[in-house]
């Protein structure tokens, strides 16, 4: 796609126009569904392995770490160290150990959960590859728990968004259509307004004993992110972590840690925010008012995440529950850093990815009994009025 000529231009100079939208540009599709069906089990077998060792000829024994080229056995598959005498394939020390599935259909696997701009649904990948609910559940936690183990930790710097966003613990309405009365609306409005005075408790609506229990499940997912320092680039690195609430005393560890000091901080109204000033420049845009300021202060690449986000928790989830929310969290991170890759660089990423992170912790064996540990229940404190808000 070109530019259209502008009078007084040279009618032979040609330059090359990014689209709009990077999703609609051609060069992307570079690796997809229809080539992986393309290729045999024998083409994807050493796809694999050239992701893995970058080599169809030498490659490093898992047990001795000693690079050869060790004797092949081709019946299995496998090769066996030349110095340590063990045998190993293209899976061992990597998530997909022990797989039962066949190479085409993980390959497979990896590439439709690549694609998925939102995330991708077990139940669909189930049935894309012929497989059980419980196969394809425990492949998409793998290639989860790997993103987020292989997470860039180095600290943020320049310039930082900071935002919490409340995830799970959905209520449910009733069956009947409630209406609130005049009295009823002025009666919490002034709740509120006591309560941001200073002079009364944290208005608490009435729910069920349901609805309570589904509360517990509720968290903060508290994001951090970098931007690129090019106009119009957005943000380049992501970070997360997963609180009980948006508050001082759990936010300013988790800032501390990931912020470099004396970088520029954007935040919302948020009183949990406001010891920032003492170790960094902070900016602060009042989202009661405004959504940017004149000046150019938002929150825009936090709230891109938590759009992402959140159409996977309302339209491929359904729900979110707290033992997975940091896993989900930070393959949404993952897709937001990787927004403007093709198709084969993103699948090449995540191959090397789970080969380097070792074996699972969280999900070999989850089926027999062997549970992802779930995070601590969240704080009796009240959330503060700019939390509750947003």
């Amino acid at each position: 796609m070109f530019k259209k000529k502008k009078d007084g231009e040279d009618p032979s100079a040609t330059t090359l126009r990014e689209h709009r939208n990077f999703l609609h540009c051609s060069r992307i599709r570079d690796f997809t569904l229809f080539d992986v069906i393309e290729m045999s089990e024998d083409d994807c077998f050493w796809h694999l392995v050239v992701a893995r060792f970058g080599s169809r000829e030498n490659f490093a024994c898992p047990k001795c770490g000693v690079v050869d080229s060790h004797y092949y056995r081709a019946k299995r598959r496998q090769w066996r160290c030349r110095h340590c005498d063990e045998s190993f394939s293209c899976t061992t020390g990597t998530a997909f150990q022990d797989r039962k599935l066949s190479f085409k259909k993980l390959l497979l696997a990896i590439v439709y959960f690549v694609s998925g701009a939102k995330g991708i649904a077990s139940m669909h990948m189930s049935r894309l590859l012929d497989v059980q609910v419980k196969t394809a559940f425990v492949l998409a936690g793998k290639l989860r728990e790997a993103l987020a183990r292989s997470a860039d930790q180095t600290p943020l710097s320049e310039t930082v968004e900071l935002d919490g966003g409340h995830f799970g613990g959905r209520p449910r309405k009733s069956r009947n259509k409630y209406k609130p009365t005049p009295e009823q609306i002025e009666k919490k409005v002034r709740a509120k307004i006591a309560y941001e005075n200073g002079n009364g408790p944290y208005p608490r609506a009435s729910m069920t004993r349901g609805n309570i229990e589904r509360r517990k499940k509720r968290r903060i997912v508290f994001v951090l992110r970098q931007h690129s320092g090019i106009e119009g680039h957005g943000a380049v690195r992501t970070m997360i972590a997963v609180l009980n609430d948006e508050i001082d005393k759990e936010v300013m560890p988790v800032i501390n840690a990931k912020v470099v000091k004396g970088a520029l901080i954007m935040t919302d109204e948020n009183k949990a925010y406001t010891r920032l000033n003492a170790n960094y420049e902070h900016e602060v845009v009042n989202h009661s008012q405004t959504f940017s300021t004149v000046d150019g202060v938002n929150e825009n690449q936090a709230e891109a995440f938590f759009s992402r986000l959140r159409r996977y928790y309302l339209g491929i989830s359904h729900k979110c529950e707290p033992k997975y929310l940091a896993d989900i969290g930070w393959e949404m991170a993952w897709r937001e850093d990787v927004r403007r890759k093709t198709e084969g660089e993103k699948t090449a990423h995540l191959l090397r990815t789970t080969s380097a992170n070792g074996r699972s912790i969280k999900w070999r064996g989850y089926w027999q009994k062997r549970k992802v540990q779930a995070s601590p229940p969240p704080s009796s404190s009240p959330p503060s009025a700019a939390a509750s808000a947003s």
